[in-house]
């Protein structure tokens, strides 16, 4: 279609070669890869906080748990086994096996109200950090911590400060905002 000239430019995938052998050589790759590891060690212990305020009040209030089916749920021969707009509880199915703790273990008073409860909430409790060192409230828990890390659970129920306890109450959940003094 038109003339063409042979290609001046070096391979791109040569050259990228070439630069990786040298940085290979000179260490820097080891030390690029030391340091990903310790960034994700570090995120790993200590995710983004949520930003969620001290409870400086006890505030309580339910929550129902129900949604309504938006469709037929159907078995795999296609016979209807829930209707559309029927609503469902997943509590009359199955109870909440713990209560669930939020907590800021950046906070020094939320971690001194952990280590009052302890040995309670290491048995039936969910611990679950809204910011903070997992391994630290892991330590001071004696037992296994979780993260909210997306804040999906603070925002499912409503909380905004914390310490929070959510518990079932029969077919609600009753959650409660408390200060770490009280």
């Amino acid at each position: 279609m038109g003339p063409t000239w042979p290609i001046q430019e070096r391979d791109l995938v040569q050259v990228m070669q070439e630069r990786a052998a040298v940085k290979q050589r000179s260490g820097e790759i080891e030390q690029l890869q030391g340091a990903l590891q310790k960034r994700a060690k570090a995120y790993a212990d200590r995710p983004t906080r949520l930003g969620l305020a001290r409870a400086a009040q006890v505030r309580s209030w339910t929550l129902d748990p129900a949604v309504s089916v938006p469709y037929d749920i159907k078995d795999a021969s296609g016979k209807v086994l829930i209707p559309a707009g029927t609503r469902v509880n997943p509590l009359d199915r199955m109870a909440l096996s713990r209560k669930l703790v939020f907590l800021d273990a950046d906070d020094p008073e939320q971690l001194a109200w952990l280590g009052r409860r302890a040995a309670v909430f290491r048995d039936r409790h969910k611990v679950i950090l809204t910011g903070g060192s997992i391994s630290q409230a892991t330590e001071i828990l004696g037992g296994r911590v979780w993260f909210d890390q997306t804040g999906k659970l603070v925002q499912e129920f409503g909380i905004k400060a914390v310490p929070a306890i959510v518990a079932q109450d029969g077919r609600l959940l009753r959650i409660q905002e408390i200060p770490p003094g009280k």
